[in-house]
């Protein structure tokens, strides 16, 4: 199999190749969130030797033998390979790993496993079975119908589909069979990241399996990481000044929000807000400007519980219903205690606008 596509312009003029990359090896030496993922890595799983699938020059993998752990990475692109970051990086596909059995206990991608040929998937997972020994696996990727890719199939495989190299474009429910069937379930946990730029999806769509059972350890280090990220970007926003920060008890009228730009959190301190699996919540957006918007609609509950919403709204005004059951679990149960922090923004081009109330009945509810 040849991958001549991935070239200099792939990664370097991205437009003329359907990518988002653009000077890719200055952006990735200087990137905050290569190292976030380095840290997480380091931080909570502590493994003793990682792999990366789809690895281009390696910036992760030379951050984290930089920490001390010994990582390598695989890339098919000559250019990726010939400006690589580390030694440890190789020229390889998914389908023929140039490793021992049981090589690795952490295998990870970022944007990489979509890529991988249709008529070598079989072969590629056969590998990574063959590469894992007590392993986890976190694959952050586009997932069809999760976070920025919850729209329409047919809108989200057409955008994705401008790079022609995208192949695996599935939803979630088919990425858990596939590993399913080489001895992998799902970790009922996800990862939350506090540098992600642009159109933010590494937190909201990803794959987190195992073939063993993942101790109490690391979920509670996962636990504490993603309380830090939560904290991190509240800080960050309301150090910047760019959010609104409601004091306890604000919803017990309507308020008017806005949100601008990426991530521009407002966030909220609810008073005696609950929440379960039968509460109906409703929201009412007015998006201005000339493009759409992705918003997230975060819950934070006294007990640490954490879940959210991903929604993808037109220029206009839109109306949605939605319930718990529609939320992304991240930690635990957010109809176990009551709700402590609710945050709302997102990717906007121009100025979204809120009014949020909550009902006789303790329902939330967005109105405009």
């Amino acid at each position: 199999m040849k991958y001549d596509y991935f070239d200099a312009d792939y990664f370097q003029n991205g437009q003329t190749k359907g990518t988002v990359y653009n000077n890719y090896l200055e952006v990735a030496r200087t990137s905050a969130i290569y190292r976030e993922i380095a840290q997480l890595i380091f931080n909570v799983f502590r493994p003793v030797r990682t792999l990366e699938i789809g690895c281009a020059t390696g910036i992760i993998v030379k951050h984290l033998n930089e920490l001390g752990v010994e990582a390598h990475g695989i890339d098919v692109s000559e250019w990726a390979i010939t400006n690589r970051e580390h030694d440890n990086v190789v020229l390889a596909g998914a389908e023929q790993l140039p490793y021992p059995d049981g090589h690795f206990d952490f295998v990870y991608s970022v944007h990489a496993m979509e890529h991988i040929p249709a008529p070598l998937k079989d072969s590629a997972f056969a590998e990574l079975k063959r590469v894992s020994e007590k392993a986890v696996h976190l694959h952050m990727l586009p997932i069809v119908g999760e976070g920025p890719y919850s729209g329409p199939k047919e809108i989200v495989d057409e955008i994705l589909h401008r790079d022609p190299t995208h192949s695996l474009l599935e939803g979630i429910g088919w990425w858990r069979q596939q590993f399913s069937e080489i001895g992998f379930n799902a970790v009922g946990a996800s990862v939350s990241f506090a540098h992600e730029s642009g159109n933010v999806d590494l937190g909201v769509s990803q794959l987190f399996v195992s073939n063993y059972d993942v101790g109490l350890d690391v979920l509670d280090r996962l636990r504490v990481w993603n309380a830090n990220v939560v904290n991190q970007i509240r800080s960050n926003y309301l150090a910047a000044k760019r959010g609104l920060h409601l004091p306890v008890g604000a919803l017990s009228g309507e308020h008017i929000l806005t949100a601008t730009g990426e991530w521009n959190d407002v966030v909220f301190d609810p008073e005696n807000l609950r929440v379960n699996q039968n509460s109906v919540m409703s929201a009412k957006v007015s998006v201005a400007g000339d493009t759409g918007c992705s918003l997230r609609f975060c819950f934070v509950t006294e007990e640490g519980a954490e879940a959210d919403l991903w929604r993808d709204f037109p220029v206009g005004t839109s109306v949605f219903s939605f319930q718990l059951s529609d939320f992304f679990p991240r930690i635990g149960s957010v109809d176990q205690s009551p709700v402590r922090r609710i945050h709302f923004g997102g990717v906007a081009s121009a100025d979204t606008t809120v009014s949020l109330s909550v009902t006789e009945q303790g329902n939330l509810v967005f109105t405009s």
